[in-house]
């Protein structure tokens, strides 16, 4: 996928999307423009919390199940490509993200995939930056 900003293409990678969450990895020599998405996603109405994690250069956002994550991407880019590409899958990420979670002994990281679906739609209006 390209994002663009300013007119420079930003190559994204989708680690995994779900209704109301995703998690995008950036190239190496594009990590500082993951940091300037997450900023600027940060600041939408729709958006209930952005993490980057510079290390692995993953951007992971937490939105309104109502939001399309398309949108907030071109509202916070000015534009997007062709739109996000899609997961290679048969459809269980979440129960494979689950699955990791539990076998690494993270049980909160695994409540909080099984509660985000309920939980976002009563999220506080103000997005959250990690």
């Amino acid at each position: 996928m390209q994002l663009a900003s300013h007119s420079e293409p930003i190559g994204i990678e989708v680690v995994h999307r779900l209704p109301g969450r995703c998690r995008l990895r950036f190239g190496a020599d594009r990590a500082a423009s993951g940091r300037l998405l997450a900023q600027r996603l940060a600041g939408h109405p729709g958006v209930v919390c952005v993490r980057w994690r510079p290390a692995n250069r993953s951007l992971t956002v937490e939105y309104l199940p109502s939001v399309e994550l398309d949108e907030l991407l071109q509202q916070a880019n000015g534009r997007v490509g062709r739109g996000l590409p899609e997961v290679a899958g048969s459809g269980l990420e979440h129960f494979a993200a689950l699955g990791v979670a539990v076998l690494s002994g993270n049980l909160a990281e695994a409540l909080l995939l099984l509660l985000l679906p309920v939980l976002l739609p009563w999220a506080p209006g103000s997005p959250q930056v990690y």
